[in-house]
């Protein structure tokens, strides 16, 4: 398994971006968050670039963001720490914020209309 540890703390300085999804409950099943990460509709924002998630692989710290569309509502997530385990909802909740703004934002589909 692809981790990286502080050597000071031993706290998880970084993490698979399907098992963080799947820890902080943003997704049912870990094959569901992978899916979504192969899939290409995943963004990842670092250091004020935006990369294009393609492999379930790719590897999140905290400070990042992530945008993606969940149903027809479009999540954009600042990741606060990696997670030890998948553990209750309260816990999976500390490990990220999601803005304000970015929770009032609906895509809508002209051909569902």
């Amino acid at each position: 398994m692809i981790r990286e540890k502080n050597a000071i703390s031993g706290a998880l300085t970084a993490q698979r971006i399907d098992k963080w999804l799947w820890c902080a409950r943003l997704f049912k099943t870990r094959s569901q968050a992978s899916k979504a990460a192969a899939s290409g509709s995943l963004r990842l924002m670092r250091d004020g670039a935006t990369f294009r998630v393609e492999k379930a692989s790719a590897l999140i710290r905290a400070g990042d963001r992530i945008a993606f569309l969940q149903g027809q509502k479009l999540r954009v997530i600042e990741i606060i720490a990696c997670a030890a385990r998948r553990g209750p909802s309260g816990e999976a909740r500390m490990l990220y914020t999601e803005p304000a703004a970015a929770s009032l934002i609906e895509v809508r589909n002209p051909e569902l209309e």
